[in-house]
């Protein structure tokens, strides 16, 4: 079995690998293929097994790999940038695209928080405030291990692609209470304005009728 090479320390399951891919495609896209398959040769972890959704890592794989990830990449803020990136055209297959881009914005929205609690065992996710143009959202601790930083940076990337994934005429991310700054929870905060995108959803509707 693959999990065999792997160091023992990488294995446990903190952290599914199914946003891996995006990660991937970000590097060939912005920098070169070869710089993903130094860093898994560097943590002796394959390549295949990083880009199967099957699979799940540890916390400190997480902290590894992103430290392998600013190291290559000479970037400091490439865990935002990631984010960023990882709700475009480039980065998802067509369908998976498709479905997210016909969402609302509040539907995605609860997407990125429930899909954060559901691939990973290090932290939960709480739903605070859902209103139109207004959306809440916080993250504890599930037990003494700590995410690295990263993760609330490439966080904070996947809600701003919300902007050009809707076409948005503006959306504004902050993240008031953090656990890496002494808070008890991380808390993001998410605002935003849609009117342009219901206009255009409306004046297409109207081409039926």
């Amino acid at each position: 079995m693959v999990e065999s090479f792997i160091p023992v320390r990488y294995l446990k399951p903190h952290y599914s690998t199914k946003m891996c891919k995006a990660h991937y495609r970000y590097i060939c896209q912005f920098y070169e293929k070869s710089m993903f398959e130094d860093i898994c040769n560097e943590l002796s972890v394959p390549v295949q097994f990083l880009l199967s959704d099957d699979n799940w890592v540890s916390n400190e794989f997480v902290y590894d790999y992103f430290a392998k990830l600013k190291e290559k990449t000479g970037d400091a803020n490439v865990w935002e940038n990631i984010g960023v990136f990882t709700l475009t055209a480039e980065a998802m297959n067509p369908l998976e695209y498709y479905l997210i881009k016909s969402m609302p914005t509040y539907a995605n929205l609860w997407m990125v928080a429930s899909i954060k609690d559901k691939l990973n065992q290090i932290t939960g996710t709480k739903l605070e405030v859902r209103r139109p143009g207004h959306f809440e959202f916080s993250t504890y601790l599930r037990g003494a291990d700590v995410p690295h930083a990263g993760v609330c940076d490439n966080t904070i990337g996947i809600l701003k692609s919300l902007q050009l994934l809707h076409d948005l005429d503006k959306i504004e991310v902050s993240h008031p209470k953090c656990i890496h700054s002494g808070g008890d929870v991380c808390r993001f905060v998410i605002t935003y304005s849609a009117l342009g995108y219901w206009k255009k959803v409306i004046a297409g509707s109207a081409i039926y009728f």
